[in-house]
């Protein structure tokens, strides 16, 4: 992802959490919550309680697995908030 669409995402999404000044997203966008597997309102979601979801990591389960193991942790903390955002997004990329 370009520095430009960066910035889009960021005020795409800042325009979606005021209310007041929501607009269509930007076309050059959607591949990007399409390869994701994160739809545009969960996305929202997420960024607005990304604090009460995640707390000291952030990805895939199994990423997030690997790490707490890494850490001599026997689970990792936020695994049932990577499980819902991100398992969708590793099915879609098994099936492709």
């Amino acid at each position: 992802m370009g520095l430009g669409d960066y910035l889009q995402l960021l005020d795409w999404t800042g325009r979606q959490i005021c209310g007041d000044k929501r607009g269509a997203m930007p076309a050059n966008l959607a591949p990007l919550f399409e390869r994701l597997g994160i739809s545009t309102e969960l996305w929202v979601d997420c960024v607005v309680n990304f604090r009460k979801w995640f707390r000291s990591s952030v990805g895939r389960p199994k990423s997030m697995e690997a790490a707490a193991e890494s850490r001599g942790h026997n689970r990792a903390i936020s695994i049932n908030s990577a499980r819902r955002i991100f398992t969708s997004s590793e099915s879609n990329r098994q099936q492709s």
